[in-house]
């Protein structure tokens, strides 16, 4: 279509911006076999006491699943993605999915994928980011128009904050 995509393998992806991602979207990522059930459990108790679904328990893979088939925000859109992400990481090794995940994932705009993003946003490869640019990027899938780093500056390093705090509390990054 209209979009910019550039795939990239996994290896071409700095370090940081591996770190970054897992750590805001899924920081039990490696633990888990596509379906995190203590935030199923977690998201569970918040919709059911605010009677509407406010929290999601999506992991990478479950995104991943929605990425390539999308479904309503459901409950049972949901299920599907559940089952679509175990199945997802019976056939492939989490290494993949990171790559899938990371080169389909929306940027803001017409970009797609993180190769896409860091040439628009800072003229540069996803392998050479820095751990600045890095979390900057991490923090754009959750709402990638109304944190674009070129628009709305102040969101962005405001999701920014959020993303290394969640890598400073997964013990990947330290304060300094």
């Amino acid at each position: 279509g209209d979009s910019w995509h550039v795939p990239v393998p996994l290896e071409q992806i700095s370090p940081p911006t591996r770190l970054a991602i897992v750590a805001v979207e899924d920081h039990r990522f490696h633990q888990h076999r596509g379906i995190d059930w203590l935030s199923v459990a977690r998201a569970a108790a918040s919709d059911i006491c605010r009677r509407r679904i406010v929290q999601g328990a999506s992991t990478i893979s479950m995104q991943l699943v929605r990425l390539a088939s999308p479904q309503p925000r459901s409950w049972w859109g949901k299920i599907q993605q559940a089952f679509g992400a175990w199945d997802l990481e019976r056939r492939h090794s989490k290494e993949w999915i990171l790559e899938q995940y990371l080169n389909r994932t929306p940027y803001g705009g017409n970009l797609i994928g993180i190769e896409a993003a860091s040439r628009a946003y800072f003229a540069k490869s996803a392998s050479d980011l820095s751990l600045r640019e890095a979390s900057i990027l991490a923090g754009l899938p959750q709402r990638p128009s109304a944190l674009r780093p070129d628009r709305y500056p102040v969101r962005a390093w405001g999701r920014q904050k959020h993303v290394l705090t969640r890598m400073e509390i997964c013990g990947w990054v330290s304060p300094d």
